[in-house]
């Protein structure tokens, strides 16, 4: 066999192994080319990592409107809220913090989801 075509053939295998992964975590199928990039996929391997997967989110969400959610899951929520609201998303973030509010009542998490939701609309206030 070709050398030039059985290397193609490996890297072509290896991009699409690449690209089912990183879309299973909830990421864009278009990550995976940044693994060919010299340097950039260092940086892209370490982000992947440790950050928090979209798919995880998701699976979060779906957990604490089901009922099955356990600590973790709604500390994730309220981290990913917290940023949402950093990122100027505060319709969203409320969302989430009402989300929590409403299936975990009387729990430490309802309480700052409470006290970061009156914090939005507190600095909302004061910008109008």
């Amino acid at each position: 066999m070709n050398p030039v075509l059985l290397y193609g053939l490996i890297v072509f295998a290896c991009l699409a192994a690449l690209a089912v992964t990183v879309r299973r975590a909830g990421y864009s199928h278009m990550h995976a080319f940044l693994m060919f990039i010299p340097g950039v996929n260092l940086i892209w391997l370490f982000v992947f990592a440790v950050a928090d997967w979209p798919v995880l989110r998701d699976y979060a969400r779906r957990r604490l409107e089901d009922g099955d959610a356990d600590d973790a899951d709604v500390e994730r929520l309220l981290h990913y809220a917290a940023r949402l609201d950093d990122r100027g998303a505060t319709a969203s973030a409320l969302q989430l913090y009402d989300l929590v509010i409403r299936h975990r009542p009387d729990t430490p998490a309802a309480n700052d989801a409470t006290v970061m939701k009156q914090t939005i609309r507190d600095e909302q206030l004061i910008t109008e």
